[in-house]
């Protein structure tokens, strides 16, 4: 999943690039690499036409990096077929084999996300 990495400036882009972070555009990675002459990168060629759209640039993201008030998944543990418990999810710890943890403290070793396809059809029944 990606979101806008909300860069403000091409100095800024282009400390962040430095500092390590890559950042997504039209499907490419961008990326700093000191070894080439032209160190900033679009995939395998240097940035020219994706610095005029620096603004529009994402940053790459996994769905519990923000939980926010909370992500409706399926979880299981190692011993338990998936698809077959829905909760909450509020809580990420990933140095712990339970990763995934609810408002009421039950915690799995694994979640995924719902669909919104999979929502519709548990809450008003739609195909």
């Amino acid at each position: 999943m990606y979101k806008n990495a909300g860069i403000e400036s091409k100095k800024e882009a282009a400390q962040r690039l430095i500092d390590g972070e890559k950042f997504y555009w039209r499907g490419m990675e961008i990326s700093f690499d000191p070894v080439f002459t032209h160190p900033f990168r679009n995939g395998e060629s240097d940035l020219i036409r994706s610095w005029y759209h620096y603004k529009q640039w994402e940053v790459a993201f996994e769905w519990y990096d923000d939980l926010g008030e909370g992500v409706l998944c399926w979880m299981w543990d190692s011993n338990e077929e998936p698809g077959e418990r829905v909760r909450l999810v509020t809580r990420y710890a990933p140095e712990d084999a339970s990763k995934f943890g609810t408002k009421n403290c039950a915690w799995f070793e694994h979640a995924t996300p719902m669909t919104a396809e999979e929502v519709k059809k548990f809450l008003w029944g739609e195909k």
